[in-house]
């Protein structure tokens, strides 16, 4: 009887961790999309809710960063094969970036993607606190947040997801 307690306690340890483990991830990968609004570089200011049926990628991002730098022909190709089937990509420079810096920057990289500016940080804020670049966050066309990869995001991944996605609309 002795022997059999090990066992079944390793087995409820590991059974339990898996549970706490699910439960975070879900709870964080799945929460619904805040309710906030982009500051586009051509003067518009779109809610997220406002593209509700349709997925959207969010990168905040730094003229600085080297990893969004090389992120960047990425998403113009994910943008060139996905945007005229309703894929909407914000880029949002973190709320450090001078305006100017992040105008200058859109002339010289002719980047086909939005691009938003985020002064007061609540976009950021928004997002649960996005403090480090690149993050990249895709929003399901039902407005859930199914993606949040602080660093180099998983291309492949992400544009299996996205084709998914497009398939559902």
């Amino acid at each position: 009887m002795r022997l059999m307690v090990r066992p079944i306690l390793i087995v409820v340890t590991v059974l339990g961790f898996a549970v706490i483990a699910w439960y975070w991830f879900t709870s964080l990968r799945f929460e619904d999309a805040p309710a906030v609004q982009f500051t586009m570089l051509d003067g518009s200011k779109p809610m997220l809710t406002e593209m509700h049926g349709s997925p959207v990628l969010v990168t905040f991002w730094g003229t600085s960063c080297v990893e969004c730098l090389r992120e960047m022909p990425d998403l113009v190709r994910m943008h060139d094969d996905f945007a005229h089937r309703g894929l909407h990509i914000i880029g949002v420079a973190m709320p450090f970036e001078p305006p100017d810096r992040v105008y200058q920057f859109q002339k010289m990289r002719k980047l086909p993607y939005q691009l938003s500016l985020d002064i007061n940080a609540s976009l950021a804020s928004g997002f649960g606190d996005v403090r480090l670049t690149p993050t990249t966050i895709l929003v399901s066309p039902q407005g859930k947040i199914v993606y949040n990869k602080i660093g180099p995001f998983d291309v492949e991944w992400l544009r299996g997801r996205i084709v998914a996605m497009l398939k559902e609309t």
